[in-house]
């Protein structure tokens, strides 16, 4: 979801510095799709629950983690990296923490979240309530706004071994999750935002 750093966009000039600081492997790994390629406005294809267990499937997810950290995200979905597979990933840490407690007064999430790979993920809101927070994407670099969310939700999805999960997400939490899972349906926070606050960061 929301990159507190950004290191690259898909001006050239910007390609050029990432390359020369951070070397030919990292740009390839570490690259996230922009907002206007196509791939962004696709409909993710779901995961054949035979595959979560191929090589392809686990080397994605792998680099899904490692671009997720790398970019300081508090989630990522596959068709960031140029994947449309239903599959997100998502890490809340301390210092994840600091920044949101620090930033939005209203944020219910008080605890980390340790790493969590969702395959095929589905959504139900359990409360109508909604609340507007800014957010930010890294593939939408350097911008922020306001998006009003549902305040709880129950996910369910396949974990990276297989096995079924099912949890109750409420505060930033569940903002993460809806924020990743419209990637998986083709839809970025800027079709759901205020519009007028709108900002660059």
């Amino acid at each position: 979801m929301a990159g507190f750093r950004y290191f690259l966009t898909d001006g050239t000039r910007t390609v050029k510095y990432y390359y020369y600081r951070y070397g030919r492997k990292l740009l390839r790994l570490n690259y996230i799709r922009q907002a206007g390629e196509s791939v962004l406005r696709e409909k993710a294809a779901a995961v054949d629950p035979t595959a979560i267990v191929s090589t392809d499937v686990k080397k994605l997810i792998d680099r899904m983690i490692k671009t997720m950290r790398s970019h300081g995200d508090l989630g990522i979905a596959a068709p960031q990296l140029g994947r449309p597979l239903r599959i997100i990933t998502l890490e809340i840490t301390k210092r994840h923490l600091s920044y949101l407690q620090a930033q939005y007064r209203n944020v219910v999430q008080r605890d980390t979240v340790p790493l969590q790979v969702l395959i095929n993920p589905q959504l139900k809101v359990l409360d109508n309530h909604k609340v507007a927070e800014y957010e930010s994407c890294s593939s939408i670099h350097n911008c922020m706004a306001k998006v009003p969310r549902y305040t709880t939700v129950e996910v369910s999805a396949l974990d990276r071994h297989g096995n079924r999960i099912n949890y109750i997400a409420d505060g930033w939490l569940s903002r993460i999750l809806q924020h990743e899972v419209d990637h998986l349906d083709g839809l970025l926070y800027v079709d759901k935002m205020l519009s007028k606050t709108f900002a660059k960061v």
